[in-house]
């Protein structure tokens, strides 16, 4: 039954799945930058570098002092001895769209296990880079009711 297919046939579909794999392998593309903005391939300039150890820490409230839920929701939350207590996993607002609630992912490992608890908004200060919750501790969070969001989907 091998001879069925011509070997034109079998070239045309070896050269049709090998493609893909051919498209992977070939030279990193090119992209183009100002020269201002990185001027030597192995080392920005300062300037560059400074921008990027800026941007990679949590930037929670923006130049004219609003307040980034993006930035915030996903972020660790720590007590005041430095330990991580739980992250923020929604922002819960009232009827005139202020932020009064915080749910909370507590415990558990790699998010497997974890419970969501609801605290006031009020009891996040915000340091920095780093969201905090003074007296607080892992076993309190995780001793409060659990919260579960109704009509999610």
């Amino acid at each position: 039954m091998f001879y069925r297919y011509s070997i034109p046939a079998v070239i045309a579909l070896s050269s049709l799945i090998a493609s893909p794999v051919g498209a992977q392998s070939t030279s990193p593309s090119t992209t183009t930058t100002t020269p201002t903005t990185i001027t030597s391939p192995t080392k920005p300039p300062a300037r560059a570098t400074a921008d990027m150890q800026r941007s990679s820490s949590p930037t929670y409230v923006t130049a004219d002092q609003q307040m980034r839920a993006s930035k915030v929701i996903g972020s660790s939350v720590y007590n005041d001895q430095k330990q991580k207590i739980g992250s923020v996993d929604e922002l819960l607002m009232n009827q005139n769209h202020d932020v009064t609630g915080v749910v909370l992912s507590v415990g558990g490992f790699l998010g497997v296990g974890s419970k969501l608890v609801k605290i006031p908004y009020d009891r996040l200060h915000f340091a920095g880079d780093r969201i905090m919750m003074p007296g607080a501790t892992k076993d309190q969070l995780a001793s409060l009711p659990s919260y579960s969001y109704t009509g999610a989907g």
